[in-house]
């Protein structure tokens, strides 16, 4: 296939570039995003087995995301369903694959992941034909493809043909500021944590240009039951409240009259930032529990030579 072999020429490309193992790969499947986006992304979950240099340990990490945190099974039964649908906002898991291949790059990794995002940004930029397997690929998903979606991935208005010319600046852009967004003594291999949704939903969607986002008033009935549901939760299970547990409920001034316009721009923005966020603390939280460790380990080592010598003292006195 086309785009599995671009991927391994970027691959190669790494190696001979002073990469490990690590490094090739994830440089590669970053390619697939844009040589075979029906299949890959960076907005799905990652996967890997890892196996250290000098070590014969394989290790098995886990990159996949959470649900949401506002996620309600209820709510999905009243819709009908018995499972989340594949195409479904809901069924997106955060942090997933971004977390999960700046998280490998801190353990494992030779390379900055500006010199490993390097190659798909090119690719996304200019793009690339698409392969006739691709297009078989997208047939069985244009129908689902609405709104952005549609537009970034669909920019023919049709299905893709063979040959057909994908880009997809707009990811080009997201890799560019989110590896641009974290600090430089974060990006390499002593550092990496959970964030919670706190950290940047208040911040970021809370604050952007100055305004809250607010939901429309055409949402107002299911928050206000799922806030009564917490609040009649809180009640019946006797804990110790300080402050009005009311409070948890939703205000007026929560909802808009009607749909907010939200620009593509502020909307990628705020994704970005929340993003970098996530990864600049998971790192931060990864760099701190590293230098403990190191720490105690000195310390372990430290005692050991101690003991080591009083044995010797002790012995030579003795004799």
């Amino acid at each position: 296939r086309r785009g599995a072999q671009r991927a391994e020429r970027v691959r190669r490309g790494s190696l001979k570039d002073g990469g490990n193992a690590l490094d090739a790969a994830m440089a590669g499947a970053f390619v697939l995003g844009i040589t075979e986006p029906p299949m890959c992304g960076i907005g799905g979950d990652c996967f890997a087995l890892v196996s250290p240099a000098g070590s014969e340990e394989v290790l098995a990490f886990n990159g996949s995301g959470r649900a949401v945190a506002g996620a309600d099974p209820q709510a999905l039964r009243d819709r009908g369903l018995d499972a989340v649908p594949l195409t479904d906002p809901l069924a997106v898991t955060v942090p997933g694959a971004v977390d999960g291949f700046f998280r490998m790059n801190a353990l494992w990794g030779r390379k900055g992941m500006d010199a490993i995002l390097a190659p798909a940004i090119s690719y996304f930029e200019t793009g690339v034909a698409m392969a006739p397997r691709v297009t078989s690929d997208y047939a069985g998903l244009t129908d689902k493809l609405k709104g952005a979606a549609a537009s970034h991935f669909l920019p023919w208005g049709r299905a893709p043909k063979p040959g057909d010319r994908l880009t997809l600046p707009g990811q080009a852009e997201v890799l560019r500021r989110v590896n641009a967004g974290i600090p430089d003594d974060l990006k390499r291999r002593d550092v990496y944590g959970d964030v919670g949704k706190r950290g940047f939903s208040v911040k970021v969607l809370g604050g952007a240009e100055g305004r809250p986002i607010l939901l429309p008033e055409s949402e107002r009935a299911w928050c206000e039951e799922l806030s009564q549901r917490y609040v009649d939760h809180v009640r019946a299970g006797g804990y110790d409240v300080v402050g009005d547990v009311e409070d948890l409920l939703p205000r007026d001034s929560a909802f808009a009259p009607d749909e907010q316009e939200v620009s593509e721009e502020q909307v990628a923005q705020v994704a970005v930032d929340a993003l970098t966020t996530m990864v600049s603390r998971q790192l931060t939280t990864h760099r701190t529990r590293k230098d403990r460790a190191a720490a105690e380990a000195a310390e372990r080592a430290r005692r050991g030579w101690r003991g080591r010598v009083r044995r010797l003292l002790g012995a030579g006195v003795s004799r």
